[in-house]
């Protein structure tokens, strides 16, 4: 079990680089009134003894000593914090780079299935639980001489003949009841300008963003 100060102490390298100077910087502030002390105490007292003299010099000698130390520990913990901003900032523009790469890797995607979509020589509608086209391609559009948004929107059934609409309903309804299980029909639709187009679909449902909707191909 790690202590909470432990963690925050290892975990902040900034607290660490600052900390450790200031601390060394406080006991040379005491080392240096410690010396003046007793440099001034020896002058006061008048009294120049090899004893108090040698132990001047070494209070003179640690405190320079001390202060050379600082020194280099405030230059590494420079050194130490410019290190850290580099990486930090060589992360983030990793990062970024990366973020732009995959967008516009989903936008090539995207736009590489929207062609195949709207190209494919095949009628496609996507329809929701409550029977509106939620989406329709521009090939499936022109089959009944209506444009994209003419139709989105819409009640599917609406393009079905009338005769036919009550058994497309329910085979719509078991689509939506066995998400994933294709289901076929065969049925009679109508063209914009009334004339009849007979088509035999496949429709398997799914969840897209948890909301069930039906893919239905002819």
């Amino acid at each position: 079990m790690q202590l909470p100060a432990l963690r925050l102490w290892f975990a902040r390298p900034l607290i660490l680089a600052v900390a450790v100077p200031l601390t060394l910087l406080a006991v040379t502030g005491l080392l240096g009134v410690r010396y003046w002390y007793k440099r001034g105490a020896l002058s006061q007292s008048g009294v120049h003894s090899d004893q108090l003299i040698d132990s001047l010099e070494q209070g003179k000698t640690g405190l320079i000593a001390t202060a050379v130390f600082i020194v280099f520990v405030f230059a590494g913990a420079a050194l130490a914090l410019a290190w850290l901003e580099a990486s930090r900032r060589r992360k983030a523009t990793e990062e970024k780079v990366q973020l732009q790469r995959n967008l516009e890797e989903l936008r090539e995607s995207e736009n590489r299935w929207r062609a195949v979509f709207e190209n494919n020589p095949t009628i496609y509608f996507m329809v929701d639980a409550a029977g509106n086209i939620v989406s329709v391609n521009s090939f499936g559009a022109e089959q009944f001489g209506y444009t994209v948004y003419e139709l989105i929107g819409h009640p599917v059934l609406s393009i079905f003949h009338e005769a036919d609409r009550d058994a497309a309903q329910t085979r719509l309804a078991d689509c939506f009841e066995q998400l994933g299980r294709t289901v076929s029909w065969e049925f009679r639709k109508l063209r914009k300008d009334g004339s009849i187009l007979v088509v035999r679909e496949s429709a398997r449902a799914t969840l897209i963003k948890d909301r069930p909707v039906a893919l239905i191909v002819c």
